[in-house]
């Protein structure tokens, strides 16, 4: 008997939600994996990389293409109303009092890691197996660098909303710095999606007019 696709959403769903809630009850893994923690491992234990790998006739039933698209329109969901919540929580007067030292800091915190992340690709690339026969270099490498500087804002909130301190002058600083590195990690990733949108575009039309040529 074939199952529907919601049929097998409402699985994923399952598995999603009960496997990483069953492990942090049961296991009592509170004091050293909150709940965020053992949520992110399981993700990437139940991904394509783990699961997808030691089972992959299961990995390829449950989560097929219709699957995947529903799983991501939800979690799109879901990160757009964390970071309404963020900017509910976040003091924006204190914000702009504090814009000097803000700026600063989450320039600093975009820049390192895209540095470092950036330094990383270009040691990837003296390998095999990591770029796509149709990505260009600078793209890999501004890719894995943006990769490492963009801040995981949803699972910085609920690690604050845990520990009892997002509404504390602390929590408050972090927020300010990780929602500024956000707004510009976004806006770089943005252009260099135009850039190479409009490179390859360009290509595209060499392309044509060489062959009707």
């Amino acid at each position: 008997m074939s199952m529907s696709t919601s049929e097998i959403f409402l699985i994923a769903m399952l598995i999603i939600f009960s496997i990483p809630y069953l492990i942090w009850r049961l296991g009592r893994t509170e004091y050293f994996a909150p709940l965020v923690v053992v949520q992110i491992v399981a993700g990437i234990l139940l991904g394509p990389g783990v699961l997808g790998a030691a089972f992959p006739d299961y990995y390829r039933f449950v989560f097929n293409a219709p699957v995947i698209q529903s799983l991501n329109a939800i979690a799109q969901w879901a990160v757009m109303l964390f970071v309404f919540v963020a900017g509910i929580e976040l003091d924006l007067k204190q914000a702009w009092a504090h814009r000097r030292e803000s700026g600063v800091t989450a320039g600093l915190a975009l820049g390192v890691p895209l540095l470092l992340g950036s330094a990383a690709a270009v040691g990837m690339l003296m390998f095999p197996g990591w770029i796509g026969a149709r990505a260009m270099t600078w793209q890999f490498v501004l890719g894995i660098g943006m990769a490492c500087a963009v801040t995981a804002l949803p699972i910085l909130i609920l690690f604050m909303e845990k520990l009892e301190i997002l509404r504390l002058p602390i929590g408050q600083r972090i927020l300010r710095y990780a929602s500024l590195d956000d707004i510009a990690s976004g806006a770089c990733w943005r252009r260099s999606s135009w850039i190479g949108s409009g490179w390859a575009s360009r290509s595209l039309s060499w392309s044509s007019s060489r062959w009707r040529r």
